[in-house]
């Protein structure tokens, strides 16, 4: 997994992100790229550059009209590279239905995150989340590997 922090400096140069990437897919494994929110100009050359190669990208929403909201502008901006995303619904309590979301932002969903409690408990513990067998976000992480490996 490769991850940057949303107020950091970008996370090397497009060439270095590239070739970690790179050696990544090599290996012949899933790659889980996690990138940093856009700014208002959306998002930067080296996000450009992952979702370009990316064979799925997945954008989380929230399950609220202001999320789902702004995603839509994020995926319908003109040359996006998020375009062909698919959706990630994080459920709440109130919050729209999934299929709401996806007629919102206009993208398909390929799964829902519900809210698990047991996640921060297990972190805090240093064990990785979605280990638990009844794990919803386990139980996500094997749908997603599923859509990739269609």
């Amino acid at each position: 997994m490769l991850q940057q922090l949303r107020r950091a400096q970008p996370l090397g140069t497009l060439g270095a992100r590239s070739g970690v990437v790179d050696a990544a897919r090599g290996t012949g494994r899933p790659v889980v790229v996690d990138l940093p929110r856009p700014g208002p100009e959306g998002p930067g050359e080296g996000s450009r550059a992952v979702l370009a190669d990316a064979d799925l990208a997945l954008l989380v929403v929230p399950a609220r009209l202001r999320a789902a909201s702004a995603a839509r502008l994020l995926v319908t901006a003109e040359g996006t590279p998020w375009s062909a995303a698919r959706l990630v619904v994080r459920t709440c309590p109130g919050g729209l239905r999934a299929d709401d979301v996806a007629d919102v932002v206009g993208c398909p969903v390929v799964g829902e995150l519900p809210h698990e409690r047991a996640v921060m408990g297990r972190g805090e513990r240093g064990e990785p989340p979605g280990a638990g067998p009844r794990s919803a976000l386990g139980a996500l992480a094997r749908q997603v590997l599923e859509e990739v490996v269609r």
